[in-house]
C-alpha cells in the first residue's frame, strides 16, 4: 500500500469517525431534552466560528417543551400511565357524540392542539389532550419521535375507557402524534377505534431525519443513516424499523390523512406511501399552500369541513 493510499484511507477513517461523533451527539439531543435548560427554552444559534463549530459537533441544548396556554373552557387535569407518567386535559361536551383523543407533534405539547379541540368540542365531541412522555406536564425528558409514544396513545385510550367509557373513540394526531397513532394501532390492531385522523405523518424515521437535515442545508448522506442508527441505539430500538408507512398496513379503521403540499418535512412520496398502506376506508385531503404547520392557520374553513364531514360519516351519532 503506497503512501497516498494510506493517507486517503486515514482521511476517510477520520471523516467517518467525526461523522459518527456528530451523528451520536445530534441523535442524543434530537431525542433528549436537557434538564439543565429552562422548560420551553431553546438554545439560540451561536455566533462566531468556534461557537458554531461546537454547536455543529455537539448539537443544540433544548429544554423540555412547555404548555403555553390553558383551555378557555371548563376542563379536568388528569394523569395516567403510558411510557411515562402522563398528563392530560379532559374536556366533556354536552352533546357527547363521541370522544376525540388528540396527540401533538415533536417539540410541542397538548396546548398546541387546543384550537382543534375547541372546534371538535363545539361540534359536540368530548376531547382528551395528552402530553407525550418528556413533554409538558408529563414526566421524563426523552422523546422517540413517535415510536415509544405509541404506548402513550394506548395509555390515553385505556384511561378513557376506564374513567369515561364513552362510545365512538377517535384518534387524532399531528406529525409525531400521527406517527405514534400508527405505532399504537400496529401493536394493538384490536382497539375499538371508530375513526382516525392523521396530519402529516412521516413515512419513516430515516426519511424524517433526512428531510430535517435537508431543511438545515446539511447533506443528509450519510449523516441521516448514522443519526437514525445512533438514535435507535440510545433509546433501545432499531431506528430503521420506525416506519408509519409499515405500521399503517394494520390500520383498518376509517382514516382521514391530511398533508400540506409545501411541506418540507414530509414529502409527497411519503404521504402517498402511508395513504396507500392504510388497510381500511380512507380519504386524503391536501392543502396547496400549507407547509409543516397547523392547517388552521391558512385553511380553517377547509380543515373544519374536511374533519367534521369525515366524523359525521364514520362516527355513529347517538
Amino acid at each position: 500500500m503506497n503512501k497516498r493510499t494510506k493517507t486517503g484511507l486515514g482521511v476517510l477513517a477520520g471523516v467517518l469517525a467525526l461523522g459518527n461523533i456528530m451523528a451520536y451527539n445530534h441523535a442524543g439531543k434530537f431525542t433528549h431534552y436537557d434538564p439543565a435548560v429552562a422548560q420551553g427554552a431553546h438554545e439560540p444559534q451561536p455566533k462566531g466560528f468556534l461557537a458554531m463549530a461546537g454547536f455543529i459537533l455537539l448539537g443544540p441544548h433544548n429544554g423540555k417543551p412547555a404548555c403555553d396556554a390553558l383551555p378557555r373552557i371548563p376542563y379536568e387535569t388528569v394523569h395516567f400511565k403510558g411510557n411515562e407518567n402522563l398528563e392530560g386535559w379532559y374536556i366533556p361536551a354536552v352533546a357527547n357524540k363521541g370522544t376525540i383523543l388528540l396527540f401533538h407533534g415533536y417539540m410541542a405539547t397538548k396546548s398546541s392542539q387546543l384550537e382543534k379541540a375547541y372546534i371538535f368540542h363545539d361540534a359536540g365531541y368530548n376531547v382528551l389532550l395528552t402530553d407525550f412522555s418528556g413533554s409538558g406536564g408529563s414526566s421524563g425528558y426523552t422523546t422517540t419521535i413517535g415510536y415509544k409514544e405509541g404506548a402513550d396513545v394506548l395509555g390515553a385510550y385505556q384511561w378513557l375507557l376506564q374513567q369515561h367509557p364513552h362510545h365512538n373513540l377517535v384518534l387524532f394526531g399531528t406529525s409525531m402524534g400521527a406517527a405514534a397513532i400508527t405505532k399504537c394501532m400496529y401493536d394493538h390492531p384490536e382497539l375499538a377505534v371508530s375513526a382516525i385522523i392523521l396530519e402529516c405523518p412521516y413515512g419513516s424515521l430515516y426519511q424524517a431525519v433526512s428531510n430535517r437535515l435537508n431543511v438545515l442545508h446539511i447533506p443528509s448522506f450519510p449523516l441521516a443513516a448514522m443519526m437514525t442508527f445512533w438514535g435507535g441505539v440510545q433509546n433501545g430500538f432499531n431506528g430503521f424499523e420506525v416506519s408509519p408507512e409499515a405500521f399503517a398496513r394494520k390500520i383498518k379503521s376509517p382514516t382521514l390523512l391530511m398533508w400540506g403540499e409545501k411541506d418540507n418535512r414530509v414529502n409527497r412520496e411519503e404521504t402517498e406511501s402511508v395513504y396507500a398502506a392504510l388497510a381500511g376506508p380512507k380519504q386524503l385531503v391536501t392543502f396547496p399552500e400549507a407547509g409543516h404547520e397547523s392547517y388552521l392557520l391558512r385553511y380553517r374553513q377547509q380543515w373544519e369541513t374536511a374533519t367534521l364531514t369525515f366524523l359525521q360519516r364514520w362516527v355513529h351519532q347517538p
